[in-house]
């Protein structure tokens, strides 16, 4: 989505009764310390941790700790707080992987107030009858805009208009995303249309209704993983949890790993990331994505506490479009002809061939659900599929960020043409959905969009080196896939939707029925021929 200006945003202030808090790292292993760094208006806060899975397991609880105003710089965002550490702990032997909530709450102004942070605790070792949950938290860190900027606008630059290309660890998550209250809204809005219908955003209203950030939506584990995991548990699987950051800095932690899972929105990756997942499926490694919208290549700097992308901007501003040898690095949309590494090379999808549906002006009447096309595929056995069936539309499981590849219909069946980087032998397509990238305008009285054509035109640009009018046109029309992607001895399969969970938190048979044969069957290691 474009840059736009700011209208609100979280920050620390002395005149507002208010309580934030966050921890020094994203994840922690049994022994480790957590540091944890609060700003408060009261004299004193009490903290309660918890494990946020199919119950949630208070694992520590103190109170009365003493309360403190801190300085904050007005980059924040960018340089981090700097808060001195408040309250520090232990993960205790007991404590179980999974995401931990951190609630910190108090009394000023008499206002009760309050703020949830999120970190991961990560297995010591990998167990082979468990699944490895990644957390999206390159796309969090993009999204969150406490302190007044994030990857889509703020006030960063000598206008204080602009996203910032550099994002601190060292603050706090946003409102809604460690905790959501029930029937907060999501993108994809249901009910049918009426003819002369303006394009809505719902949750952007709710955010502003209800003082949450613009892009609570868009990410975070409230939104997305929690929903997986208390749904896995439900079923029997045991979920550990790790962050995108243990990929890269620590890819050790998934070597012996029997699947890694990715659900929600992971738009963001480092190259190292990408790297190490590689390795892994070459070596007979699974995995399973429910996830949607692969796009921009990130750099994480300050040992993890900070990550750089330029987006838009990268080939202006970026310092490594000055290097050739580093010129791979350039934070631009993967599929940027400067980067060379299309993005369906490792995943076997592309942001680049889907992107938007179900919000906005893009294709806001689909059914919700993908198009099967090969019903006697062995993820959909028990499923009851049928060719032709709009699979998932019962609980809207698409969208609103899908991925897709660049396919041809062949005797009725979509067919990979390699044309978006990806061997057309390694995938097979199952199930297909049509996405856009660029959002109409019908000119309903009262129409105000929120992305038009400004995504296509850059994508437009940064794939062809110019957004001709046929460039526009090439990208504006894509889909979303269901596939299976063979990378060296390894599979990888995608669901590529963010709202998969949408699915599984409603009980939807069919989903739920489809994601545990995905489950179960990578988890025991079938041969998938």
């Amino acid at each position: 989505m474009p840059a736009q200006a700011c209208w609100w945003y979280e920050g620390a202030s002395s005149d507002v009764p208010q309580v934030w808090c966050y921890t020094d790292d994203l994840s922690y292993q049994v022994g480790e310390e957590v540091a944890l760094h609060v700003h408060t208006t009261a004299s004193s806060f009490n903290l309660v941790v918890y494990r946020d899975g199919l119950q949630r397991e208070v694992v520590h609880r103190v109170e009365d700790l003493r309360g403190e105003a801190h300085e904050t710089p007005e980059d924040c965002s960018e340089t981090g707080c700097g808060w001195p550490v408040s309250h520090r702990f232990s993960v205790g032997s007991e404590w179980r992987s999974g995401g931990y909530v951190v609630v910190v709450t108090a009394e000023t102004g008499g206002r009760s107030v309050r703020h949830e942070h999120w970190f991961a605790v990560r297995p010591l070792v990998p167990q082979r009858d468990a699944l490895i949950l990644m957390a999206a938290t390159s796309t969090w860190i993009a999204y969150n805009s406490w302190g007044g900027s994030n990857a889509y606008e703020g006030i960063w630059g000598t206008e204080n208009d602009r996203l910032a290309p550099v994002l601190s660890l060292q603050r706090p998550w946003g409102r809604g995303m460690a905790w959501l209250p029930e029937g907060a809204p999501r993108l994809c809005a249901p009910g049918k249309l009426p003819v002369g219908w303006v394009p809505r955003y719902e949750a952007i209203e709710w955010a502003l209704a209800n003082g949450f950030p613009k892009y609570y939506a868009t990410n975070g584990w409230a939104m997305y993983e929690r929903h997986f995991v208390r749904w896995a548990e439900a079923c029997g699987y045991t979920v550990n949890v790790i962050t995108q950051h243990d990929l890269h800095f620590r890819p050790e932690v998934i070597e012996s790993a029997p699947l890694v899972t990715v659900v929600g929105h992971d738009e963001y990756w480092s190259w190292e990331m990408r790297d190490h997942l590689e390795n892994y499926l070459s070596q007979g490694g699974r995995m399973a994505r429910f996830a949607g919208n692969m796009g921009w290549q990130v750099r994480l700097e300050e040992n993890g506490r900070a990550q750089r992308c330029h987006k838009h901007f990268a080939g202006t501003e970026d310092p490594v479009m000055e290097s050739a040898e580093e010129q791979h690095l350039l934070t631009s949309w993967w599929d940027d002809r400067r980067i060379g590494r299309p993005i369906a090379e490792t995943f076997g999808v592309t942001g680049t061939q889907g992107m938007y549906t179900r919000v906005g002006g893009f294709n806001p009447r689909h059914s919700g659900g993908f198009t099967v096309y090969q019903p006697r595929h062995w993820a959909f056995d028990g499923c009851d599929a049928y060719y032709g069936d709009q699979f998932g539309a019962q609980s809207g499981v698409f969208g609103f960020e899908v991925d897709g590849l660049d396919y041809e219909i062949r005797n009725g069946i979509p067919t990979a043409t390699g044309r978006d980087g990806v061997d057309p032998a390694s995938v097979e397509i199952i199930a297909l959905s049509p996405a856009a990238l660029i959002e109409e305008d019908h000119g309903n009285e009262g129409t105000q969009l929120f992305v038009g054509a400004f995504d296509c035109e850059f994508m437009a640009t940064a794939v062809h080196g110019e957004a001709t009018p046929e460039a526009v046109d090439e990208l504006s029309r894509g889909c979303g896939v269901i596939s299976e992607h063979s990378v060296g001895k390894g599979r990888s399969f995608s669901a590529a939707s963010c709202e998969w969970v949408v699915g599984l938190a409603g009980g939807d048979p069919a989903v739920e029925r489809l994601t545990r044969n995905v489950l179960d069957r990578y988890l025991g290691g079938e041969d998938d021929s």
